[in-house]
């Protein structure tokens, strides 16, 4: 691991600090290793107090699936995730001791707890799944470290 290296967590951190310093009104937190379908941007509906993930589609798929919005319930993998201004504000910073795992989950109870609804998209995307942790030697330990703190998070109320 380089010395920049600040793992999906913590360059979302990054990437939602500069965007609050700015002048947009959303912002798209995703993992590297996702492929959004072309136009993807059109299918999404923009509302307030909603959150968008994108549908799941097969990498031969993504140009031509249409996918449909619906709100999801239970913890939806937050590979990818679209949020309003608003919504950055309420999330931002995710937990400094949370590196790898559960910064989507505690975006989705964050803003859950605000009366937001998660929404999946009728834009599509393919997601590898987890090639940016699934080279580094130090994953697991990493994850372990993740869990023992979010199990600690967890026990309280995600205000």
């Amino acid at each position: 691991v380089n010395k920049t290296q600040k793992y999906c967590n913590g360059s979302w951190n990054i990437g939602m600090k500069k965007f609050l310093k700015g002048k947009y009104d959303w912002r798209v937190l995703a993992c590297s290793d996702v492929i959004m379908q072309k136009d993807w941007i059109k299918k999404i509906s923009f509302r307030e107090k909603e959150m968008y993930i994108p549908c799941i589609a097969e990498l031969k798929e993504i140009d031509w699936f249409n996918g449909y919005e619906k709100e999801l319930k239970g913890q939806p993998a937050g590979f990818t995730m679209i949020l309003s201004r608003k919504a950055v504000e309420i999330v931002y910073p995710i937990p400094k001791g949370l590196k790898l795992w559960f910064g989507d989950e505690y975006i989705i109870r964050k803003l859950r707890n605000r009366g937001y609804k998660i929404i999946q998209s009728a834009a599509c995307a393919y997601h590898y799944g987890s090639l940016s942790i699934a080279s580094n030697q130090f994953t697991e330990a990493i994850i372990e470290s993740d869990k023992l703190e979010w199990s600690k998070l967890n026990k309280k109320v995600l205000l």
